[in-house]
């Protein structure tokens, strides 16, 4: 059977105890602290945001469960490497801020361990301040790759809106009729290279 001593020290604090009055209070002091143990911790909630509308909105608990079901490799980053890939979208579109265009391409794998995942080319063409890439570098370097995919429509710049134009007709030529065998580096200066084109 416990004694006193024993059973307060069993539910997490210790009672005063007269053989420790010879040390200095603040040792004292700490060694009679309560036990804490694993407590847990206690969420705060944003009070700025009315969550309770989103949770009413949906089933929360089919929500968990398939939040636990999905596989965590499916948002991971497609790894560097060669892949099969159909051309799901090509333009020239503004950039997040919009103060600038870019080109933007994206891609969908068709085959192997990342079936269906996409991948993306995307390259800004105006608003350069830098002598060591111009605008005119980035667009001659759309017009490059353009030019492998072999397209009646010949890539060519004449304004920004005719070279929009243009990127949309060669994407219209191309879309559900080629794939490319591509060499993909995501954090390359050119993530897509073409290796080579396929009619289907």
């Amino acid at each position: 059977m416990m004694n006193d001593y024993a059973a307060y020290h069993c539910f997490g604090f210790i009672p005063k105890d007269p053989t420790l009055d010879f040390l200095p209070a603040r040792f004292a002091e700490s060694i009679r602290k309560p036990v804490m143990g694993n407590k847990k911790k206690v969420r705060k909630s944003n009070m700025a945001i009315d969550f309770s509308k989103f949770d009413a909105a949906v089933d929360t608990a089919a929500l968990q469960k398939d939040v636990n079901d999905a596989k965590a490799n499916e948002f991971e980053d497609v790894p560097d490497g060669k892949y099969i890939v159909s051309i799901e979208k090509m333009e020239i579109k503004l950039t997040k801020k919009g103060d600038k265009l870019m080109f933007a391409a994206q891609f969908k794998i068709k085959e192997g361990g990342h079936k269906n995942r996409m991948i993306f080319f995307n390259r800004t063409i105006s608003g350069s301040t830098s002598e060591k890439w111009t605008d005119a570098m980035a667009i001659k370097s759309i017009i490059t790759w353009l030019d492998k995919l072999e397209t009646e429509v010949e890539p060519e710049f004449i304004n920004y809106e005719d070279f929009a134009d243009c990127v949309l007709d060669i994407f219209q030529e191309v879309q559900g009729k080629i794939e490319l065998e591509v060499q993909y580096k995501g954090d390359a200066f050119n993530p897509v290279t073409i290796n080579e084109v396929f009619d289907l």
